[in-house]
C-alpha cells in the first residue's frame, strides 16, 4: 500500500489494538510520532520513501543488500527492533507503552502490505516465499492502484474518526459503558483507580428515577452511589435498573476505616458529627 493508507490504516489498527491495553494514542504528540514512526519505518528499505529519503545511507545500504519488502518487511526484522526499542524504552522511562505502540503500527504495515499482489517475506532469511492475504490474487490490490487505494483510505478515515471515542476510553471502558449494567459498572469500578461519575436510570414501583452521581462501591447487584451529599442505594433485586453507564473523572478518592472501641454514645456522636454513614 502507500504512505497515505499506511497511514491513516495504522492509526485505526494500532488505535483499536493499543484501546485493549487502555493505551491512548491521542494522548500525546509522542504517541501519535510513535503512530507515525511504527506505521512507516518498514519502509525504510526503499531510497524513494520518506523514511527512505530521510535516512538515505541506510536505505540505500538496505536495498542494495536485501532489496525491498525482505529484511524490513519480516518478523526477524520486526523483533529486532521490537527488542532494541523496548529496552532503550525500559532504559530511559521505564516504560513500554511507545514500543508497544510503535510494534502494533508496524505489524498494521505488513498486514497491509500482505494485501497486495507482491506481499511480504514474513520468513525472510530463512523462507523467501512471499506471504499474502488472502489467496486469491483477484481479491488483493495493486500497490498505486488509485482506485482502490482511495476506497481503502476513506474507509480508514471513516473508521478512525468513529473509532475516536475508543481510543480515547480504552476498549473495555468502551464496552462497558456500551451495555451499562451493574455488571459492567462493578467491572469498570474493580480497575478504576479514579472516582466514576455514574449515568443512572432505574424505576422503583411507578416512579423512574434518573440523573448523575459519584460511584462509591459497585457490585454486580448492587451499586451506592453519592448524590447531593446523601447515599443512593441501587439493588437489582428491588428496582428494575435501566442502565448505570460510568465516566472517569480523573478525581482520586480513598477510603479510611475507624476502629472504635469503648467509645461512649456522646464520643460516638462527636466523632461522626456531619459525616456520611451508609450503615454501621
Amino acid at each position: 500500500m502507500t504512505l497515505p493508507n499506511h497511514l491513516a490504516g495504522g492509526f485505526v489498527f494500532t488505535g483499536f489494538f493499543a484501546a485493549l491495553a487502555n493505551i491512548n494514542i491521542l494522548e500525546s504528540p509522542v504517541t501519535i510520532g510513535a503512530v507515525i514512526l511504527g506505521a512507516t519505518l518498514l519502509d525504510i528499505d526503499h531510497p524513494r520513501s520518506p523514511i527512505g529519503r530521510a535516512f538515505l545511507p541506510i536505505s540505500r545500504y538496505l536495498n542494495s543488500r536485501h532489496g525491498h519488502r525482505t529484511l524490513t518487511h519480516s518478523l526477524l526484522g520486526l523483533g529486532i527492533f521490537w527488542l532494541a526499542a523496548g529496552l532503550l524504552e525500559q532504559t530511559l522511562w521505564q516504560s513500554q507503552r511507545l514500543t508497544a505502540i510503535a510494534v502494533i503500527a508496524m505489524i498494521s504495515h505488513l498486514l497491509f502490505d500482505m494485501v497486495t499482489l507482491q506481499g511480504v517475506l514474513l520468513f525472510y532469511p530463512f523462507l523467501k516465499n512471499p506471504c499474502v492475504l488472502p489467496g486469491d490474487p483477484n481479491m488483493r490490490i495493486r500497490t498505486g492502484d488509485v482506485r482502490k487505494e482511495t476506497i481503502w483510505f476513506f474507509a480508514f478515515i471513516l473508521g478512525g474518526l468513529a473509532s475516536q471515542p475508543l481510543y480515547k476510553q480504552g476498549f473495555w471502558t468502551t464496552y462497558n459503558r456500551t451495555f451499562g449494567t451493574l455488571k459492567h459498572l462493578a467491572s469498570e469500578f474493580k480497575k478504576s483507580s479514579d472516582v466514576l461519575e455514574v449515568d443512572y436510570r432505574y424505576r422503583e414501583g411507578s416512579q423512574v428515577f434518573q440523573g448523575k452521581a459519584l460511584c462509591i462501591e459497585a457490585r454486580e447487584n448492587k451499586a451506592t452511589l453519592l448524590k447531593d451529599g446523601q447515599f443512593l442505594l441501587l439493588d437489582k433485586s428491588k428496582q428494575i435498573i435501566y442502565h448505570t453507564i460510568p465516566r472517569h473523572t480523573g478525581r482520586r478518592f480513598r477510603f479510611e476505616e475507624l476502629l472504635l472501641v469503648e467509645v461512649g454514645l456522646d464520643s460516638l456522636n462527636k466523632l461522626l458529627h456531619q459525616q456520611l454513614i451508609l450503615e454501621v
